[in-house]
């Protein structure tokens, strides 16, 4: 896959904007937390691998999603078809 080139800029606090097209080809969402490597002329911001959390009900573990499935407003199957792509590399 190509690498993409994007200039945005860089707010007077630091912060930086992604591309909505760029957060949803790489399932990142509010809250997402990234590893900033500096590297000689470069800054790489690299999503953050969170292990998948398992409970125990009833002696049977049960994966808890990052993701808040409870909300009324929010598509539940496109979350969840989200959350097994972005699972599956």
């Amino acid at each position: 896959m190509a690498t993409a080139r994007l200039t945005i800029p860089i707010d007077r606090a630091g912060r930086v904007v992604l591309p909505k097209g760029v957060r949803e080809r790489l399932g990142v969402q509010a809250g997402s937390e990234f590893e900033v490597i500096e590297e000689k002329d470069r800054i790489i911001l690299k999503p953050v691998e969170k292990e998948p959390k398992l409970i125990s009900k009833g002696g049977v573990l049960v994966f808890v999603p990052e993701t808040d499935f409870s909300k009324p407003d929010e598509d539940i199957v496109k979350k969840i078809r989200d959350e097994r792509d972005r699972r599956s590399w």
